[in-house]
């Protein structure tokens, strides 16, 4: 995990504040021709463009949220309430037997569609959002199964909420494996909770 968040020289460059809530975000000013992303402060909604600052966005990512533009997925197809279940029902097969899994929080197994986007490792957005299939969700991490295969290791995930604003999370991939084509499983750790 600490090689996902290393990121070099970014302790001299500058930390945005956010004068409304007269807070310091785990955000940085970024550098010439770096490729930024518009982030909300989650204290009053007023938007900023830069980085994230690797060494506090696990702490303190309750004050930041992702803009909602880059989530926006009405152009892509839905994925089938029948193959949302049946990949679910592949994933929720271990590979282990049940007594040789360790995991340190229990899971909740599911089959909703939620939105992913790929990041790299200094939390720049990559490619466009997809439509994956959460199937499962513990206090650790999570379960996606995503119809292709990854480029990075972090997404930005935005799960919906009963009511409202829809939550926020970074997550690493841990491990993978292949269910039925075009599906892959991967297995996510939690970075940061994104506020919401």
């Amino acid at each position: 995990m600490e090689a996902v968040l290393e990121n070099t020289d970014v302790g001299s460059l500058p930390l945005i504040e956010c004068v409304n809530c007269v807070k310091t975000l785990p955000l940085r000013i970024s550098r010439d021709l770096e490729q930024s992303s518009v982030w909300i402060c989650a204290g009053c909604g007023v938007s900023f463009v830069g980085l994230a600052h690797p060494g506090l966005l696990e702490r303190q990512g309750r004050l930041i949220r992702l803009h909602d533009q880059y989530f926006d997925d009405t152009t892509l197809p839905d994925i089938p309430v029948h193959i949302r279940r049946h990949i679910a029902s592949l994933a929720t097969r271990s590979a282990l037997p049940a007594h040789l899994e360790k995991r340190r929080s229990e899971r909740v197994y599911s089959a909703m569609v939620i939105q992913a986007i790929e990041m790299d490792r200094n939390f720049v957005l990559q490619n466009k959002v997809m439509k994956v299939i959460l199937t499962d969700i513990s206090r650790d991490g999570v379960g996606l199964a995503i119809p292709q295969t990854l480029s990075h290791n972090l997404l930005a995930l935005k799960f919906p909420a009963a009511s409202g604003s829809a939550i926020q999370a970074i997550v690493s991939v841990a491990r993978q494996r292949d269910l039925s084509p075009p599906f892959i499983e991967f297995g996510c750790e939690f970075v940061a909770r994104l506020g919401n």
